[in-house]
C-alpha cells in the first residue's frame, strides 16, 4: 500500500518539486520518519505490506500503548549470566534450547551475550538506553503536532507499576531499580508495600 503525505494545495505543489524518499514499514517508526521527512520537504511514500497503513497489525501494538522512560535495564546482567544453566535445563524457560545440529552456529551470539553481562557492558548499555528513552514522549511532541494529534486528549500520565511475586523478587529487582536511578533523568521511584500497591487499584 502506498501512502502520500500531502494536507493542502500549497504542500501537494511544493511536494511535486521535492526530492522522493521511500519508507518502507508502516509502524510507528516509519510513520515518525516519514513525517520527519515531510517536514524537511521531501516527497514521501510509505510502503507497507498491509492492506491498511498504520492499523493495529502494522503501529507497535507490542508495546502496549505506553512510553517507557524507565525501560533501561538491559537484558545482559550477570544476574542473567549466574542462571543459565537452570534457564538451560527448564523446557518452560525463554532460555529453553533444543539440541539440534544448529547449536553450534549460536555460539558466537552466546559468547557475545555473556560478553556483555560484564557490570562495565551492562552499565554502558544502561546509560545509553537511559539517554535515548529521555526522549521517548516528549521527542514525539512535533509528530503529534505534524499529524494533528491532540496527544494530551488520550495519554494518561499516571506512573508506572513495576510488580514484584515476592520478597525476593523485589530484592532481587534492587539492581535494576539503580540502573534506572542513575541513568533515566528526572526518574522519580517509590517502593511501595503490597498493601499500597492494591489501595492504587
Amino acid at each position: 500500500r502506498t501512502l502520500f503525505f500531502a494536507r493542502d494545495p500549497a504542500s501537494m505543489s511544493a511536494a511535486r518539486h521535492a526530492r522522493t524518499s521511500i519508507v518502507i514499514g508502516g509502524g510507528f517508526v516509519g510513520w515518525s520518519t516519514a513525517l520527519h521527512l515531510q517536514r524537511l520537504g521531501r516527497h514521501v511514500t510509505l510502503l507497507d505490506r498491509a492492506p491498511h497503513v498504520g492499523g493495529a497489525a502494522s503501529a507497535s501494538y507490542g508495546n502496549a500503548g505506553t512510553m517507557c522512560r524507565y525501560a533501561n535495564v538491559p537484558v545482559n546482567s550477570s544476574a542473567v549470566l549466574s542462571r543459565v544453566p537452570a534457564l538451560l535445563a527448564d523446557p518452560s524457560s525463554p532460555l529453553s534450547v533444543k539440541m539440534t545440529a544448529h547449536l553450534p552456529s549460536m555460539l558466537p551470539w552466546a559468547a557475545l551475550f555473556a560478553w556483555h553481562c560484564r557490570p562495565s557492558a551492562v552499565e554502558r548499555t544502561a546509560a545509553a538506553l537511559g539517554a535515548l528513552l529521555s526522549r521517548a514522549e516528549s521527542g514525539y511532541g512535533d509528530v503529534w503536532r505534524q499529524a494533528g494529534i491532540d496527544a494530551d486528549a488520550f495519554a494518561v500520565r499516571r506512573g508506572y507499576l513495576l510488580l514484584q511475586r515476592d520478597e525476593a523478587a523485589m530484592r532481587a529487582s534492587a539492581a535494576g531499580a539503580a540502573l534506572r536511578s542513575r541513568h533515566v533523568a528526572d526518574l522519580r521511584m517509590e517502593a511501595l508495600s503490597p498493601d499500597e500497591v492494591a489501595a492504587l487499584e
